[in-house]
Protein backbone atom coordinates (compact mmCIF):
# COMPACT_ATOMS: atom_id res chain seq x y z
CA UNK A 1 0.00 0.00 0.00
CA UNK A 2 1.21 3.55 -0.83
CA UNK A 3 2.03 5.95 1.75
CA UNK A 4 -0.55 8.11 2.65
CA UNK A 5 -0.93 11.59 1.71
CA UNK A 6 -2.04 14.54 3.89
CA UNK A 7 -3.96 16.87 2.65
CA UNK A 8 -5.30 20.40 5.41
CA UNK A 9 -8.49 21.75 4.22
CA UNK A 10 -8.77 25.36 5.56
CA UNK A 11 -12.49 25.60 6.15
CA UNK A 12 -14.56 29.17 7.32
CA UNK A 13 -17.13 28.70 9.85
CA UNK A 14 -19.47 28.83 6.79
CA UNK A 15 -17.93 26.33 5.20
CA UNK A 16 -18.23 24.03 8.08
CA UNK A 17 -22.02 24.40 8.65
CA UNK A 18 -22.49 23.77 5.12
CA UNK A 19 -20.75 20.37 4.64
CA UNK A 20 -22.30 19.26 8.33
CA UNK A 21 -25.89 19.54 6.91
CA UNK A 22 -25.03 17.95 3.95
CA UNK A 23 -23.84 15.37 6.16
CA UNK A 24 -27.09 15.02 7.86
CA UNK A 25 -28.77 15.28 4.18
CA UNK A 26 -26.77 11.79 3.95
CA UNK A 27 -27.28 10.30 6.95
CA UNK A 28 -31.13 10.40 6.13
CA UNK A 29 -30.65 8.55 2.56
CA UNK A 30 -30.16 4.99 1.68
CA UNK A 31 -30.16 5.43 -2.48
CA UNK A 32 -26.12 5.51 -3.40
CA UNK A 33 -27.35 7.38 -6.41
CA UNK A 34 -28.81 10.41 -3.99
CA UNK A 35 -25.09 10.13 -1.97
CA UNK A 36 -23.50 10.26 -5.33
CA UNK A 37 -25.20 13.48 -6.27
CA UNK A 38 -25.14 14.98 -3.01
CA UNK A 39 -20.99 14.50 -2.96
CA UNK A 40 -21.31 17.01 -6.18
CA UNK A 41 -22.93 19.20 -3.93
CA UNK A 42 -20.26 19.63 -1.51
CA UNK A 43 -17.08 19.03 -2.93
CA UNK A 44 -16.78 22.87 -4.29
CA UNK A 45 -15.01 23.33 -0.83
CA UNK A 46 -12.07 21.00 -1.53
CA UNK A 47 -10.86 23.36 -4.28
CA UNK A 48 -7.20 24.85 -3.17
CA UNK A 49 -6.49 28.46 -3.97
CA UNK A 50 -4.44 27.39 -6.41
CA UNK A 51 -6.17 25.73 -8.55
CA UNK A 52 -8.80 28.58 -8.83
CA UNK A 53 -5.51 30.88 -9.84
CA UNK A 54 -4.96 28.12 -12.33
CA UNK A 55 -8.18 28.33 -13.62
CA UNK A 56 -8.45 32.30 -14.31
CA UNK A 57 -4.95 32.54 -15.43
CA UNK A 58 -6.21 30.07 -18.26
CA UNK A 59 -8.82 32.08 -19.02
CA UNK A 60 -7.36 35.76 -18.68
CA UNK A 61 -8.98 37.65 -21.59
CA UNK A 62 -12.16 35.75 -22.04
CA UNK A 63 -14.81 37.58 -19.35
CA UNK A 64 -17.06 38.36 -22.62
CA UNK A 65 -16.78 34.42 -24.29
CA UNK A 66 -19.61 31.77 -23.39
CA UNK A 67 -18.53 29.22 -21.35
CA UNK A 68 -20.05 26.22 -20.81
CA UNK A 69 -18.57 23.94 -17.67
CA UNK A 70 -20.95 20.69 -18.30
CA UNK A 71 -19.93 18.98 -15.39
CA UNK A 72 -21.00 21.29 -12.77
CA UNK A 73 -21.95 19.57 -10.22
CA UNK A 74 -21.36 21.83 -7.03
CA UNK A 75 -21.15 25.03 -9.18
CA UNK A 76 -17.07 25.40 -9.53
CA UNK A 77 -15.63 26.83 -11.47
CA UNK A 78 -18.55 29.01 -12.79
CA UNK A 79 -19.34 30.25 -9.36
CA UNK A 80 -15.59 31.32 -9.31
CA UNK A 81 -15.46 32.53 -13.12
CA UNK A 82 -18.98 34.72 -11.90
CA UNK A 83 -17.62 36.08 -8.70
CA UNK A 84 -14.82 37.59 -11.45
CA UNK A 85 -16.44 39.81 -14.07
CA UNK A 86 -17.66 36.65 -16.14
CA UNK A 87 -20.87 37.04 -17.56
CA UNK A 88 -21.75 34.76 -20.27
CA UNK A 89 -21.70 31.08 -18.15
CA UNK A 90 -23.58 28.77 -19.26
CA UNK A 91 -23.91 25.30 -16.87
CA UNK A 92 -25.20 21.08 -17.87
CA UNK A 93 -24.95 17.63 -15.68
CA UNK A 94 -26.18 14.61 -16.14
CA UNK A 95 -28.83 14.74 -14.16
CA UNK A 96 -31.06 18.19 -12.98
CA UNK A 97 -31.99 18.86 -9.48
CA UNK A 98 -33.20 21.60 -7.47
CA UNK A 99 -29.94 22.66 -6.22
CA UNK A 100 -28.41 23.02 -9.26
CA UNK A 101 -31.20 25.01 -10.50
CA UNK A 102 -31.35 27.33 -7.82
CA UNK A 103 -27.85 27.95 -8.03
CA UNK A 104 -27.79 28.85 -11.87
CA UNK A 105 -30.93 31.06 -11.08
CA UNK A 106 -29.53 33.04 -8.05
CA UNK A 107 -26.05 33.51 -10.77
CA UNK A 108 -28.17 34.08 -13.75
CA UNK A 109 -26.12 30.95 -15.18
CA UNK A 110 -28.31 29.45 -17.76
CA UNK A 111 -28.77 25.39 -17.30
CA UNK A 112 -29.60 22.52 -19.36
CA UNK A 113 -29.42 18.61 -18.47
CA UNK A 114 -27.14 16.67 -20.83
CA UNK A 115 -24.63 13.91 -20.66
CA UNK A 116 -21.37 14.95 -22.83
CA UNK A 117 -22.08 13.03 -25.21
CA UNK A 118 -25.54 14.41 -26.33
CA UNK A 119 -24.46 18.14 -25.67
CA UNK A 120 -25.35 18.16 -29.31
CA UNK A 121 -28.82 18.12 -28.67
CA UNK A 122 -28.67 20.59 -25.89
CA UNK A 123 -32.21 22.24 -25.13
CA UNK A 124 -30.80 25.77 -25.48
CA UNK A 125 -29.79 25.05 -29.44
CA UNK A 126 -26.33 26.86 -28.54
CA UNK A 127 -22.81 26.26 -29.11
CA UNK A 128 -19.99 27.57 -26.98
CA UNK A 129 -16.54 29.52 -27.23
CA UNK A 130 -14.75 27.76 -24.24
CA UNK A 131 -16.00 24.39 -22.13
CA UNK A 132 -14.04 23.46 -19.25
CA UNK A 133 -14.43 20.17 -17.87
CA UNK A 134 -12.07 19.73 -14.68
CA UNK A 135 -12.89 17.82 -11.14
CA UNK A 136 -11.51 14.52 -13.15
CA UNK A 137 -15.42 14.45 -14.52
CA UNK A 138 -14.27 13.13 -18.31
CA UNK A 139 -13.16 9.92 -16.48
CA UNK A 140 -17.07 9.30 -14.97
CA UNK A 141 -18.34 9.60 -17.98
CA UNK A 142 -20.27 6.27 -17.49
CA UNK A 143 -19.98 6.27 -13.81
CA UNK A 144 -20.84 9.14 -12.24
CA UNK A 145 -24.52 8.35 -10.25
CA UNK A 146 -24.03 4.64 -10.92
CA UNK A 147 -23.41 1.96 -8.78
CA UNK A 148 -19.93 0.39 -8.43
CA UNK A 149 -21.35 -3.37 -9.56
CA UNK A 150 -23.55 -1.99 -12.40
CA UNK A 151 -20.30 -0.66 -14.04
CA UNK A 152 -19.19 -1.79 -17.52
CA UNK A 153 -16.86 0.69 -18.82
CA UNK A 154 -16.37 1.09 -22.67
CA UNK A 155 -13.48 3.11 -24.05
CA UNK A 156 -16.06 3.89 -27.16
CA UNK A 157 -17.80 5.38 -24.60
CA UNK A 158 -15.18 7.64 -23.31
CA UNK A 159 -14.38 8.91 -27.25
CA UNK A 160 -18.11 9.65 -27.75
CA UNK A 161 -17.95 11.59 -24.98
CA UNK A 162 -15.06 13.98 -25.98
CA UNK A 163 -16.33 13.85 -29.87
CA UNK A 164 -19.87 15.20 -27.70
CA UNK A 165 -17.88 18.12 -26.20
CA UNK A 166 -16.49 19.02 -29.54
CA UNK A 167 -18.91 19.17 -31.30
CA UNK A 168 -20.74 22.16 -29.29
CA UNK A 169 -17.52 24.33 -29.71
CA UNK A 170 -17.74 27.47 -32.31
CA UNK A 171 -15.13 27.69 -34.65
CA UNK A 172 -12.09 28.41 -33.04
CA UNK A 173 -13.71 27.32 -29.51
CA UNK A 174 -11.38 25.72 -26.92
CA UNK A 175 -11.87 22.78 -24.78
CA UNK A 176 -10.21 22.53 -21.66
CA UNK A 177 -10.15 18.79 -19.81
CA UNK A 178 -8.54 18.48 -16.50
CA UNK A 179 -6.77 15.27 -15.37
CA UNK A 180 -5.44 14.63 -11.64
CA UNK A 181 -1.68 14.30 -11.15
CA UNK A 182 -1.94 11.41 -9.25
CA UNK A 183 -3.17 8.95 -12.21
CA UNK A 184 0.01 8.13 -14.33
CA UNK A 185 0.92 4.91 -15.47
CA UNK A 186 3.52 4.05 -12.69
CA UNK A 187 1.30 4.00 -9.95
CA UNK A 188 -1.23 1.37 -8.71
CA UNK A 189 -2.47 2.86 -5.65
CA UNK A 190 -3.18 6.50 -4.12
CA UNK A 191 -4.07 6.92 -0.10
CA UNK A 192 -5.33 10.33 0.62
CA UNK A 193 -6.65 11.76 4.34
CA UNK A 194 -8.35 15.09 4.56
CA UNK A 195 -8.09 17.03 7.73
CA UNK A 196 -9.30 20.38 8.82
CA UNK A 197 -7.15 22.89 10.30
CA UNK A 198 -8.66 21.89 13.62
CA UNK A 199 -6.54 18.34 13.18
CA UNK A 200 -10.05 16.33 12.76
CA UNK A 201 -10.22 13.72 9.88
CA UNK A 202 -12.97 14.83 7.65
CA UNK A 203 -12.35 12.37 4.50
CA UNK A 204 -9.95 9.61 3.25
CA UNK A 205 -9.99 8.21 -0.34
CA UNK A 206 -8.68 4.70 -1.52
CA UNK A 207 -7.54 4.97 -5.23
CA UNK A 208 -6.61 1.54 -6.73
CA UNK A 209 -5.65 1.48 -10.13
CA UNK A 210 -5.77 -0.84 -13.01
CA UNK A 211 -3.74 0.13 -15.92
CA UNK A 212 -4.26 -3.25 -18.43
CA UNK A 213 -8.31 -2.39 -18.17
CA UNK A 214 -7.97 1.15 -17.89
CA UNK A 215 -10.42 1.49 -15.32
CA UNK A 216 -9.69 2.73 -11.43
CA UNK A 217 -12.11 1.88 -8.26
CA UNK A 218 -12.33 5.09 -5.64
CA UNK A 219 -13.59 4.51 -2.20
CA UNK A 220 -14.56 7.98 -0.49
CA UNK A 221 -15.05 7.99 3.26
CA UNK A 222 -16.33 10.90 5.39
CA UNK A 223 -16.22 11.29 8.96
CA UNK A 224 -18.24 13.31 11.31
CA UNK A 225 -15.01 13.06 14.02
CA UNK A 226 -11.98 10.80 13.69
CA UNK A 227 -13.64 8.05 14.67
CA UNK A 228 -16.89 7.96 13.69
CA UNK A 229 -17.73 7.01 10.05
CA UNK A 230 -20.84 9.09 8.70
CA UNK A 231 -21.27 7.67 4.89
CA UNK A 232 -18.92 6.45 2.02
CA UNK A 233 -19.39 6.35 -1.96
CA UNK A 234 -17.98 3.68 -3.85
CA UNK A 235 -17.32 4.11 -8.07
CA UNK A 236 -15.18 2.39 -10.22
CA UNK A 237 -14.58 4.89 -13.75
CA UNK A 238 -12.04 5.13 -16.37
CA UNK A 239 -8.91 5.73 -15.79
CA UNK A 240 -6.22 7.58 -18.39
CA UNK A 241 -2.56 9.41 -17.69
CA UNK A 242 -2.03 12.58 -19.32
CA UNK A 243 -0.62 10.87 -22.47
CA UNK A 244 -3.10 8.54 -22.76
CA UNK A 245 -5.83 11.81 -22.81
CA UNK A 246 -4.09 13.62 -24.93
CA UNK A 247 -3.61 10.51 -27.87
CA UNK A 248 -7.29 10.09 -27.50
CA UNK A 249 -8.11 14.10 -27.58
CA UNK A 250 -6.23 14.05 -30.87
CA UNK A 251 -8.66 11.85 -32.76
CA UNK A 252 -10.83 14.58 -32.81
CA UNK A 253 -8.89 18.11 -31.90
CA UNK A 254 -5.89 19.06 -34.69
CA UNK A 255 -3.96 21.15 -31.77
CA UNK A 256 -3.60 19.60 -28.41
CA UNK A 257 -1.36 21.15 -25.87
CA UNK A 258 -0.61 19.78 -22.12
CA UNK A 259 -0.73 22.51 -19.36
CA UNK A 260 0.87 21.77 -16.12
CA UNK A 261 -0.87 22.72 -12.85
CA UNK A 262 1.19 24.19 -9.94
CA UNK A 263 2.21 22.60 -7.10
CA UNK A 264 -1.06 22.70 -5.07
CA UNK A 265 -3.16 22.28 -8.00
CA UNK A 266 -4.28 18.55 -7.72
CA UNK A 267 -4.89 18.79 -11.93
CA UNK A 268 -2.80 18.98 -15.29
CA UNK A 269 -4.91 20.55 -18.31
CA UNK A 270 -5.22 19.19 -21.62
CA UNK A 271 -6.22 22.34 -24.34
CA UNK A 272 -7.48 21.23 -27.17
CA UNK A 273 -8.16 23.88 -30.58
CA UNK A 274 -9.31 22.97 -33.88
CA UNK A 275 -12.54 20.51 -33.73
CA UNK A 276 -12.69 18.09 -36.39
CA UNK A 277 -15.98 17.84 -37.20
Amino acid sequence: MNKENKIILDFSDYDKAVIKNKIIELKKKENSRTIHALWSQISDYYHTKEESEFILNLLVGAEEKNILDPSFGSGYPLLLLKRNQFENLYASDIKSNNLLEQICRTNEIKYFSSSFKDLKDNSLRKNFDIIIVIGASLSYCQSWDTSIKNIKLDINELFESIKGLGSVLNENGTLYVGNAKIYHSGNNEDNLIFYDTNGELRMRWQLIYNWNEKKKRWLCKFYKDSSEEKFKIELESHLFSNDMLIEYCRKFFKEVQLIKGPDKCPEDIIKCCKYIS
